[in-house]
C-alpha cells in the first residue's frame, strides 16, 4: 500500500510522503473502525501538524528542466554563474551538438535543476536570455 507513490528518477526519489500519509490514513481508519476516536482524534492532529512542520523545516526545492540553445560553448560559463547567482542545483547536464551548413555548431544543453521556491523563474529566464550567444531559453516545470 502506498508503494505505487514511490517514484525515483535520476537521483530524485519523490512520493515517500504521500506513501508515508497513505499509511498513516489506513491506522486512523481502523482507529476509527475499532471505535477508537480519541486516539484517531489525537492521531489526526499529530499527523497534521508533522506534514505542516516538515513542510517549514525540510525546504524542498523544485526539480526544474532547462533548454537553452547557444552558438558558443563558453557561454556556459555565464550559464553557471547566473544559476549560482540565484543558488540553483545542477543535477544532470546533457549536451547536444549540431553543425550547421556552414560548420558553425549550435549547442543545446538540457539541465536537471533544484530551484529553491522562492527563485523568480522568470527573472532567471530573463536574465540567462540576456547574454547575446543565448538563442533560446526554456524552463520547463
Amino acid at each position: 500500500m502506498g508503494a505505487g507513490t514511490i517514484i525515483m528518477t535520476n537521483k530524485t526519489v519523490k512520493g515517500l510522503t504521500t506513501a508515508a500519509s497513505i499509511w498513516s490514513v489506513a491506522g486512523l481508519g481502523l482507529a476509527l473502525g475499532y471505535g477508537y476516536y480519541l486516539i484517531a482524534t489525537f492521531g489526526t492532529l499529530i499527523i497534521f501538524f508533522s506534514l505542516t512542520a516538515l513542510a517549514y523545516l525540510i525546504p524542498m526545492g523544485n526539480i526544474n528542466r532547462l533548454e537553452i540553445k547557444l552558438n558558443e560553448h563558453q557561454t556556459t560559463k555565464y550559464i553557471k554563474q547566473v544559476l549560482k547567482k540565484f543558488h540553483i542545483d545542477i543535477e544532470n547536464t546533457d549536451v547536444t551538438i549540431k553543425r550547421d551548413e556552414d560548420g558553425s555548431r549550435n549547442y543545446t544543453i538540457m539541465y536537471t535543476l533544484e530551484v529553491p521556491r522562492k527563485v523568480d523563474t522568470s527573472q532567471l529566464v530573463f536574465e540567462l536570455s540576456d547574454n547575446e550567444q543565448v538563442d533560446y531559453v526554456r524552463l520547463l516545470e
